[in-house]
């Protein structure tokens, strides 16, 4: 560690971590996941400045060696998350940001393919839980009530809308989602108005990029398609404007302009709708009879979303 006023290498040092690290609001407090002797992290310890990390607090310890744990901490900076889970069941344990030390309080306990994340803003928690629909759906609870008798149902679950992750701004909230299968970004404000990020191009794909300040008027996202290269663009929010930042340079050189992109739908044989995302170039045949390369993958809950590829120019 080092003190960046000073530019003084401090002598702590925490050993066998995992990496995962969250610091209090106290400034001097670092709260960091343990591995055991298999390398799985499996404890939450809490270590102040100064000193012996011998003696590190054991905030969090995970007995089920099924379950790893991880730490994070909300946008708001008011608390810390100390998730435990597998692939299919999740737990959360919250700490005060601004006392560590104290007593956590749990959310909800675990149970058998419950799976729950969670941000806050504004005196209250922003759950997505697949409690009642697989897609998951949005619920909030009291920051002093968090657990789930006092859970309202802010958006129910839907067969269309799958919810990823929530992440809460001063102003919004933003939702990750696909929608029919296609990723997008779903901006809400704590009032209800919501809209979605438009995007010129049909099918794409698209992701919340790091955004650290809560209090911000804008969001930064990655973005590609097939036709467009990995890029990096800010939103902002009031004037719906999208800022390009950066783009992937093709150092063979590439003319967008040149290739068209677009999605179909095709019935497999039990008659559900499977997308499929079409590049080619400008000049294709538009009845088709040109080549066609097909590629797909769709196995243990992962499917192929649309993406700039350099290699597939040369075809």
């Amino acid at each position: 560690l080092e003190d960046l006023a000073t530019g003084e290498r401090l002598a702590d040092l925490v050993r066998n971590t995992a990496g995962s690290i969250a610091w209090a609001e106290d400034g001097r407090t670092l709260l960091y996941v343990e591995l055991n002797e298999l390398l799985r992290p499996w404890r939450v310890r809490g270590h102040r400045l100064g000193s012996d990390p011998a003696g590190d607090a054991v905030l969090f310890e995970e007995a089920d060696p099924a379950f790893f744990v991880s730490i994070s901490k909300t946008r708001s900076r008011r608390y810390v998350l100390i998730a435990s889970g597998t692939h299919v069941t999740r737990e959360i344990l919250l700490l005060d940001a601004a006392d560590p030390m104290a007593p956590g309080r749990l959310v909800a306990p675990r149970r058998d393919g419950h799976r729950y994340g969670l941000d806050h803003a504004h005196g209250r928690f922003w759950i997505l839980t697949n409690d009642r629909h697989e897609n998951f759906r949005l619920v909030s609870a009291p920051e002093q009530a968090p657990e789930e008798p006092h859970w309202r149902e802010e958006i129910a679950g839907d067969d269309h809308h799958y919810l990823l992750g929530v992440s809460c701004f001063a102003d919004f909230m933003v939702l990750s989602e696909r929608s029919d299968g296609l990723a997008d970004l779903r901006l809400r404000t704590y009032a209800g108005a919501e809209h979605v990020i438009p995007f010129p191009e049909p099918v794409y794909t698209v992701s919340l990029g790091d955004n650290r300040e809560f209090e911000a008027d804008r969001i930064r996202v990655g973005y590609t398609s097939m036709v467009t290269p990995p890029s990096v663009i800010d939103y902002v929010v009031a004037a719906r404007e999208l800022i390009v930042r950066k783009e992937q340079e093709i150092p063979s050189g590439y003319a967008k302009s040149r290739y068209v992109t677009r999605r179909l739908m095709a019935p497999a044989p039990d008659g559900t709708s499977v997308p499929i995302t079409i590049v080619h170039r400008d000049d294709f045949p538009p009845r088709g009879g040109g080549p066609l390369l097909l590629y797909g993958y769709g196995a243990y809950g992962h499917g192929l979303d649309p993406a700039f590829a350099p290699s597939r120019l040369s075809l």
